[in-house]
């Protein structure tokens, strides 16, 4: 793939900590993407700085002559830089390095990890411990929540967690990311898997005169439920429902993403013991009533206790 001149993208604030502009420092970038998501694609890039030539993801946000959709992937990837940029070096957290413009398309210039996404890392390793990544996942949540400004994931799932080269998980992915900051407007784009959103993300479903929803700490908490026991099951929660229609009746009438035969029937995990203890735990994100959910800390107390029990 050839590289156009680079320009730093357009930003509607000013962070504390503002990506660079890596464009002219990229020497290379495949031809075909390593990855793709909804609104970009994930290709393997030669950064050169100081005389050192890295290996690096250069993920590349989608252009087209639909001014909608564009008008979408500009806010996915506005989200995501004003997200980074309120972020510091957390080992729980994706490392992304600057942005850069390939001919007319935003990108972001990201750390590689070669190990990908934790469902491609667990078929890869089956025998690693689930319970030391789920606590890497909720240890990540618990950074973003706890920022100023708090920022909620808002669409986190295994497709959104890397492994890095010690086998530890990290998040990526603050497209759909809400930054509690009172700069930008208070409704957020809802544009995650809808398999993994909480129930009060839908109200208009329920009532008509509720307000547009709004992503919290307890609605990423039910998405960390969803990630942890997608990673124990290797199902996707609603597993049996194939629409989305189906699964979004399922979850405002109050079905559960996964039950306990799922845990207790998982063949991927090495601790098979640990399973109904993991159930206990990640069954409380599913409350119907986002209060009675865990908050972040207390759900990582619950994860660090069951390594003793």
């Amino acid at each position: 793939m050839s590289r156009a001149e680079a320009r730093s993208p357009s930003r509607s604030s000013s962070p504390s900590n503002k990506l660079r502009d890596l464009g002219a420092q990229l020497r290379s970038i495949d031809d075909f993407p390593h990855a793709q998501g909804s609104f970009s694609d994930v290709y393997r890039g030669m950064l050169s700085r100081d005389n050192v030539d890295t290996q690096v993801a250069v993920k590349i946000f989608r252009v087209s002559e639909d001014e909608q959709k564009n008008a979408v992937v500009s806010e996915h990837y506005r989200r995501e830089v004003q997200a980074y940029e309120l972020l510091h070096l957390n080992p729980h957290i994706a490392e992304v390095l600057g942005v850069a413009t390939i001919g007319d398309k935003p990108a972001l210039v990201m750390k590689w990890y070669e190990s990908g996404d934790i469902s491609h890392y667990l078929h890869l390793q089956p025998h690693v411990s689930v319970r030391q990544l789920a606590l890497d996942i909720v240890q990540g949540l618990k950074y973003l929540h706890s920022n100023d400004p708090p920022i909620f994931h808002g669409d986190l799932k295994p497709s959104n967690i890397l492994v890095n080269n010690n086998g530890r998980a990290v998040l990526c992915d603050f497209g759909s990311a809400h930054i509690l900051d009172g700069t930008e407007s208070t409704v957020a784009s809802l544009s995650g898997s809808c398999r993994s959103m909480a129930p009060e993300l839908f109200p208009t479903l329920i009532d008509d005169d509720s307000p547009s929803p709004v992503p919290t700490t307890m609605s990423d908490i039910w998405s960390l439920g969803c990630a942890i026991a997608q990673l124990i099951t290797s199902k996707k929660p609603y597993r049996t429902r194939p629409l989305n229609s189906q699964v979004i009746l399922s979850i405002v009438n109050g079905i559960l993403p996964y039950n306990e035969a799922d845990f207790l029937n998982a063949q991927t995990i090495s601790e098979a013991d640990q399973c109904r203890d993991l159930w206990d735990i990640v069954g409380r994100c599913w409350e119907m009533d986002p209060v009675r959910r865990p908050a972040v800390d207390e759900f990582e107390i619950l994860i660090q206790r069951s390594f003793v029990s």
